[in-house]
């Protein structure tokens, strides 16, 4: 154990080309590189810029005990529905979670794994108590992060797990996965309806196509992984993968962006809160008490192969 970074909260893991950063604020990744020789070090994950301290701008950080947002502040549960504060003052609803607000508890394991735990007591932004552990580790290669979460209520938790990684991309970068619908908003931003994956170009990714025209905030479902990343001014490409529970990934970036968000999570945009998407098929859960679940995602780096 590193205990002067475990007390500064930042510890730095390495493996063979790759390095990782991670944060007690938020259980935070705060840098991913990839160590070149030819082209010196490379940013996987967009690094967050100087001048902002928004939590969630992190290059990635885990999404517990839900994730994206709860409209009007409302959660389903057995008991009937709840109306929760926002938590985050440029949101007027709940978003992504409390993790991502949280100190963790950090320690590091060896030169490349540690761990994080984050305990929540009931409260008015979550009325359950949970535990949630981290465990991320470096391979050679790859990146791995696991979520484990456990309802210390007497009660069942509604629950959802994800990730929520921001990727560097460049003007030549591609991404490519296939996924089975997307979830279209109505005119309030709710979602309302899952269209084919195919319906539309902009939501067509089977194909690889130019990550900087992406310009979108969706939810899509049925996805499996993976989701391939390349980039061939760096000679890298890229592959996420995940546990089969994460199932929906959202694709967010706005327009002149050098990054791309490709978040693994286990339920639709909205599935804690909108009766119409509270069942299993959009991955609304519930957790028994003292159950506990597991989720991973992996971040794989491979040498862009090239034609001679």
């Amino acid at each position: 154990m590193n205990s002067q970074a475990e007390m500064a909260g930042q510890l730095s893991l390495h493996c063979g080309a790759l390095s990782l950063s991670l944060s007690s604020q938020g259980g935070a990744c705060t840098s991913l590189r990839w160590h070149a020789d030819a082209f010196g070090v490379v940013d996987l994950l967009q690094p967050r810029s100087k001048e902002s301290q928004e939590h969630f701008e992190q290059p990635s950080f885990p999404l517990v005990p839900y994730s994206n947002r709860l409209f009007s502040g409302q959660l389903l549960t057995p008991e009937g529905a709840l109306t929760l504060p926002c938590n985050h003052p440029r949101h007027p609803i709940p978003v992504h979670g409390l993790g991502w607000r949280a100190n963790w508890s950090t320690r590091q394991l060896n030169a490349h794994s540690a761990e994080q735990q984050h305990q929540h007591e009931a409260d008015v932004h979550w009325p359950f108590a949970y535990d949630c552990t981290q465990h991320v580790s470096l391979s050679e290669d790859a990146a791995h992060f696991t979520l484990s979460l456990r309802n210390l209520s007497d009660r069942p938790m509604p629950a959802g797990l994800g990730f929520h990684p921001w990727f560097a991309i460049d003007e030549d970068s591609t991404v490519c996965f296939v996924a089975e619908a997307v979830w279209m908003k109505d005119g309030q931003g709710l979602p309302a309806t899952a269209l084919p994956a195919g319906s539309a170009p902009e939501f067509e990714f089977s194909s690889p196509r130019l990550a900087m025209d992406v310009v979108q905030d969706h939810c899509h479902a049925g996805w499996r992984g993976p989701v391939g990343l390349t980039h061939p001014r760096r000679q890298i490409a890229l592959s996420v993968t995940a546990s089969a529970e994460l199932e929906h990934l959202m694709v967010y970036r706005r327009p002149g962006q050098p990054w791309l968000c490709l978040e693994p999570v286990s339920h639709a945009t909205g599935a804690l809160s909108l009766p119409a998407l509270s069942t299993p098929a959009s991955g609304a859960r519930l957790l028994a008490p003292g159950e506990r679940w597991s989720v991973w995602m992996n971040l794989r780096v491979m040498p862009l192969q090239t034609s001679s």
